[in-house]
């Protein structure tokens, strides 16, 4: 349990001002998707004006990014924060910036994650397509993919394993098969999948 207390604090032409004592119960943060979720929990919350979510992208240089009103409805309450924002294949840094009423403030201890770029990037070269698909494969590191194609109702039609090279991959896939209609191609790599719709003429 990470435990923050506030203590006084010295202005140099101002009297001694001692900020209420706090406990941030715990303050976590975790890349979801393309964003960051952020969730805190405060003792004695009733004490507070604000939260301050900062950020940095350098691991030094810390930006406020948004702020959350205290609940004063009650002592202890729990926080959250979606940074929609964060950039991408860099260590982000996290920390609070617990406002009080009376406007003195603390920070909390920061917490790091890293939001990863996209590992895979489709592009069809042509759409309707007729008897082969042309699809271009970008892969962030070399790795086995499966690519299959799927009909507008859900149904699988046809599978097939390659091995990806990290950069720019060309794959022909054969159409000769399809019916006239709409399909979606599926290419799953390890835990990350993409899809992309196209149209057989």
């Amino acid at each position: 349990m990470e435990i923050i207390l506030f203590a006084k604090i010295y202005a140099q032409e101002d009297s001694t001002t001692i900020l209420p004592s706090a406990t941030v119960a715990f303050f976590q943060v975790q890349a979801v998707d393309k964003v960051v979720l952020l969730k805190w929990a405060v003792g004695q919350s009733e004490a507070f004006k604000c939260f301050d979510i900062e950020r940095a992208d350098d691991g030094e240089n810390f930006i406020k990014i948004g702020s959350k009103l205290a609940i004063t409805k009650s002592a202890d309450e729990d926080y959250d924060f979606v940074d929609a924002t964060p950039k991408k294949n860099v260590s982000l840094r996290y920390r609070l910036k617990l406002i009080s009423k009376d406007g003195f403030s603390s920070y909390s201890d920061f917490r790091e994650t890293k939001l990863l770029a996209d590992q895979l990037l489709l592009r069809l070269k042509q759409n309707p397509v007729r008897n082969t698909i042309d699809l271009e494969v970008n892969a962030f590191t070399a790795r086995e993919a499966t690519v299959s194609i799927v009909s507008q109702a859900g149904q699988p039609v046809s599978s097939q394993t390659v091995r990806l090279a990290a950069g720019a991959n060309q794959l022909s896939l054969s159409t000769q098969n399809l019916l006239q209609g709409l399909y979606r191609l599926v290419v799953d790599a390890g835990t990350e999948r993409k899809t992309i719709s196209f149209i057989k003429e």
